[in-house]
């Protein structure tokens, strides 16, 4: 979690992160960074919004279906049973997202996540689709 916090920091992408239970924590480490971490948010209505460039998610079904209803590109990086099934969908069949994965260590470090986080939202690269830097 310290590496995903210091990678999504150091990307420089503005973002909201939902954070049950650790928020206070969370606010801290992140504290000078470009996002807002709240402890709960309506978030379909956060996704349909206009400013957002793209949803980061573990890929549960919830999650998933509503990333996919307002359309925005899925950052995916699911942890267990069903979520792994939802992110290969949404990746190599629906073509609507990308995966997080790591390159040769066990856990994915700051510079992987900095680095996807960074391609993800610039539409100029490889991995990105448009034309400006948006928000996560």
């Amino acid at each position: 979690m310290e590496e995903i916090v210091e990678g999504v920091r150091e990307s420089g992408v503005r973002f909201l992160w939902v954070a049950r239970g650790c928020e206070l924590k969370l606010k801290k480490a992140l504290e000078g960074s470009l996002g807002v971490v709240v402890s709960w948010c309506d978030q379909l209505r956060v996704l349909c919004h206009a400013a957002v460039g793209g949803f980061w998610t573990h890929c549960g079904f919830n999650s998933t279906l509503e990333g996919i209803y307002p359309g925005v590109p899925l950052l995916v990086l699911p942890l267990q049973w069903d979520q792994i099934l939802n992110a290969k969908e949404i990746v190599e069949e629906w073509r609507i997202g990308m995966r997080i994965k790591k390159k040769k260590k066990l856990l994915i470090g700051r510079e992987e996540i900095k680095q996807v986080v960074n391609g993800f939202v610039d539409k100029e690269s490889e991995e990105g689709e448009g034309d400006e830097k948006k928000s996560l």
